[in-house]
């Protein structure tokens, strides 16, 4: 028979050893679901004007080359 504390450790092992893969898998499940929603509910397209507001001298070249 086994003791309490052998019976503890190997349920824990279990635990891990079957929780682990399910949980990735439970994720991968998941995603898979998402990405169907995404591609079933797109968002419509934003048509808003972009307006960018700068600071004075914003137009000069910055000193490290980026615009």
């Amino acid at each position: 028979m086994l003791s309490a504390t052998t019976l503890m450790w190997l349920l824990m092992a279990a635990t891990v050893f079957v929780g682990i893969p399910f949980t990735l898998w439970w994720w991968k499940q998941a995603d898979k679901w998402a990405d169907a929603e995404h591609k079933r509910f797109k968002s419509p397209e934003d048509t808003r004007e972009r307006i960018i507001v700068r600071t004075p001298g914003a137009d000069q070249p910055r000193k490290d080359g980026t615009a």
